[in-house]
């Protein structure tokens, strides 16, 4: 028996599936790659075509696949497709030996939050040859990088642990020699296209660390992880663990000094730093802490303005701030660097009004992120640390920090500016940099067409600290990494403006950062 839906439905939800059922429609190709749709009322289409394994083949400039503005039958409508890409490489050892079983692993980056992200995107393993393929790749740069030959954690119980099948092992290294991701030059692929990369490893002996988790739940998993800098560099090892005792045995490391990492669930987490000799290291021990609450409170001073403008002209600002209710400031956790690989990771608030409360952050550096709508920070503590000054927060095992403690005065100042430019851009992104320390740090927002002047671009902020701030105008959202102060040292072509509390800075902006 099939249930029959139809009698649940309103007359509204129908309504609205017989207009999806009108508005899009599906159809299969011929042997030959023709199509048709019959029955089409006049109208504006857009047209795609999917196949597994091929992406739309755009030329520069296209907005779509296919568009059509049918006023009587057409015909000739042609729709490109090209194959996804591929990667080929080889693995060989500085004496040109193939090496198998090394996993390649690709990457792609983008800029999130003005933060530097990596996510995996594809990984393949070299065979006996020494020879990876990866395909199925859609267009884009992608970094390469031989990460290792191990498996992960293998828990075991009893006395028996697997012994490594090579006393040989390398430094993780991107395609073409670099050590690290800002080093590395990527791989381009295009629709339908090849590209080749190899790679040349540095055999050298490898050592085990060996050593027991201290706190250890029995028989729950437990992720490792071996960082430099930013990097995880723990994929290039097997851990042996013993899900009973808790004793470890991390194969195939390489000398060098390490920021060793354990994860057990999203209970605890412990870190030490080692160094690591041609002799290996016996006898380690890693604590496991458990995860805390970072907890505080946000205070409203000052009377609450009617309106941040000054003016019946300055709406923009005024929407904003009708919109803004109850006023508040929302905090943030994140790792202090770039997010490369699986090492990184963010915790946001969730908050009640006037409440800070961000549950389950382990032990570890944070970089603070305070953002406030209806006015502005005028302090931020935790303890004696100015999280203003230096928004950095230590964890320290074992320990609850003190409570974050913001003070937020209701209003602030706005800046209010056009960017006259020819042609106009589709889209402009705002970046305003504080230049004095005391604040929340960079800005960055998106801003709209003047509806009375469409060759104009408006913009309005509003609920700044007071101060100067320079302004730098972007066409591209994702390519502002306004979070890295070198990036930030770097930027020209900023006007510069001086925001005063309860008042309007008018700015013209000429210049757009590429």
């Amino acid at each position: 028996m099939v249930p029959n839906f139809e009698g649940l439905m309103t007359d509204e939800t129908r309504a609205a599936a017989a207009q999806e059922a009108v508005a899009r429609k599906v159809t299969l190709s011929g042997i030959a790659g023709e199509f048709q749709f019959l029955g089409l009322v006049e109208g504006h289409y857009r047209l795609t075509a999917e196949k597994h394994g091929f992406t739309p083949n755009l030329k520069p400039g296209d907005q779509g696949q296919g568009v059509v503005n049918l006023a009587a039958s057409a015909s000739g409508v042609a729709l490109r497709l090209a194959p996804l890409g591929v990667i080929e490489g080889s693995v060989m050892t500085q004496d040109g030996e193939p090496w198998y079983g090394v996993r390649i692993e690709a990457f792609t980056t983008a800029i999130a939050d003005g933060v530097l992200t990596t996510t995996l995107r594809h990984n393949a393993v070299s065979d006996d040859r020494g020879i990876f393929r990866m395909w199925g790749l859609q267009p884009g740069q992608y970094y390469l990088k031989a990460a290792g030959t191990g498996l992960g954690t293998y828990m075991y119980v009893g006395d028996g642990t697997s012994r490594p099948e090579s006393w040989l092992s390398f430094a993780p290294v991107y395609a073409g020699g670099a050590r690290t991701l800002d080093a590395a030059t990527p791989v381009s692929i295009a629709a339908g296209t090849e590209a080749r990369a190899d790679f040349r490893l540095d055999m050298e002996p490898a050592v085990d660390i060996r050593g027991s988790l201290e706190n250890f739940i029995p028989h729950q998993t437990v992720t490792f992880s071996m960082l430099q800098g930013d990097e995880d560099i723990g994929a290039a090892s097997r851990v042996n663990l013993n899900g009973t005792t808790g004793k470890f045995d991390i194969q195939g490391v390489t000398a060098g000094d390490y920021t060793l990492r354990a994860v057990q669930g999203q209970t605890a987490r412990g870190e030490v730093k080692v160094h690591v000799s041609g002799d290996g290291l016996s006898g380690l021990v890693l604590p496991l802490w458990p995860a805390v609450t970072v907890s505080g409170t946000v205070h409203n001073v000052g009377p609450a303005p009617t309106s941040p403008s000054a003016t019946p002209d300055e709406s923009v600002a005024s929407d904003v701030f009708e919109m803004m209710s109850p006023p508040g400031c929302q905090v943030s956790l994140a790792s202090p660097g770039p997010s490369i690989g699986a090492s990184q990771f963010s915790l946001d608030v969730a908050r009640q009004p006037g409440t800070i409360n961000i549950p389950n952050v382990f032990p570890g550096e944070y970089r603070v992120r305070i953002e406030c709508q209806g006015g502005y920070a005028t302090s931020a503590m935790s303890g004696t640390s100015d999280l203003l000054a230096n928004p950095r927060m230590t964890i320290q095992p074992g320990s609850t920090p003190p409570p974050i403690e913001i003070t937020m005065k209701l209003g602030g100042g706005t800046v209010h500016g056009t960017l006259a430019l020819i042609p106009v851009p589709p889209q402009i992104w705002l970046l305003l940099v504080p230049l004095f320390s005391s604040s929340t740090g960079p800005i960055f927002e998106p801003a709209g067409h003047d509806r009375d002047s469409p060759e104009q671009i408006e913009f309005g902020v509003s609920f700044l600290a007071p101060g100067d701030y320079m302004i730098y105008a972007f066409s591209d959202a994702g390519s502002v990494e306004f979070r890295n102060p070198a990036v930030l040292q770097s930027l020209t072509g900023g006007t510069s403006v001086r925001i005063e509390d309860g008042k309007t800075s008018e700015v013209k902006l000429d210049t757009v950062v590429k």
